[in-house]
């Protein structure tokens, strides 16, 4: 997605808290308040230690979100395969993730496990969720 959009002459911009390097052309931000089309975060939401996630994704200014995380199926969380103490704060299934969306003021466009896909995960269950969401009056 994002090799795509910088080539179609996007703007794009990043923050990883974590140090790693931004892709080329991707800008880095602070700025939660800037007016963009998509926010996306790609393996991250549930490691913000927040207890309320709406108060991360309500305020962004824009008109879609895609978000995606490791697919809990409600195992015990203590010794589900991608729990991390003190890294890993949310764990999410297809309910969860779409009652953060709406609760954030998104409706839910489609869920699905495109990465697993990609990483050929055949055979299991779904092992990352990803959701796209449309803000609310957009």
């Amino acid at each position: 997605m994002l090799f795509r959009s910088r080539n179609k002459g996007f703007r794009c911009y990043g923050n990883d808290i974590s140090g790693y390097p931004l892709p080329d052309k991707v800008t880095f931000t602070e700025d939660r308040n800037i007016d963009v089309d998509l926010v996306t975060f790609f393996d991250c939401i549930e490691h913000f230690p927040n207890e309320n996630l709406e108060t991360i994704l309500l305020p962004l200014n824009c008109k879609y979100i895609c978000i995606s995380v490791p697919w809990c199926h409600f195992e015990n969380f203590e010794t589900w395969k991608h729990r991390k103490p003190n890294e890993h704060f949310h764990h999410f299934d297809a309910r969860g993730i779409t009652e953060l969306l709406n609760r954030s003021g998104f409706e839910l466009i489609v869920a699905a496990s495109v990465e697993d896909e990609v990483r050929t995960n055949r055979g299991m269950k779904p092992n990352i969720l990803t959701v796209m969401g449309k803000r609310n009056g957009s």
